[in-house]
C-alpha cells in the first residue's frame, strides 16, 4: 500500500525546503558580514594602538599602484614621518 502525496502536500513540503534554504544562506551572509566587521575593528584598534602600522599600510598601497604601470604622486608635508621613508623608483615624490 503505497502512500499519495496530493499536489498541495508536495508544494507545501517544497515551500517549507525552499524557506529553510533561504534562511540558512541568510544566515551565513551575517555571518561573514559578522566576521568582516570585527576584522575591521581588529585592524582599527591596532592601527591606533600602532601609528607606524598605518605609514606601512600606506607605503604598501602606494608600492602596489606603482607596479600596475600607472604613475603615483605622493604629495608629502612638511613633518610627516614618511618624508624621510625611501620611496620605490616606481613612486614620484613632490
Amino acid at each position: 500500500m503505497g502512500f499519495g502525496w496530493t499536489a498541495e502536500l508536495k508544494k507545501s513540503f517544497s515551500e517549507v525546503v525552499r524557506a529553510r534554504q533561504e534562511g540558512q544562506a541568510a544566515l551565513e551572509r551575517a555571518r561573514g558580514e559578522t566576521a568582516a566587521l570585527r576584522n575591521l575593528a581588529n585592524a582599527a584598534r591596532m592601527l591606533e594602538n600602532n601609528p607606524a602600522l598605518q605609514n606601512l599600510r600606506w607605503l604598501q598601497a602606494v608600492s602596489e599602484l606603482g607596479t600596475k604601470g600607472g604613475s603615483v604622486v605622493v604629495h608629502l608635508s612638511e613633518g610627516s614621518t614618511l618624508a624621510s621613508t625611501r620611496l620605490s623608483s616606481d613612486v614620484k615624490a613632490n
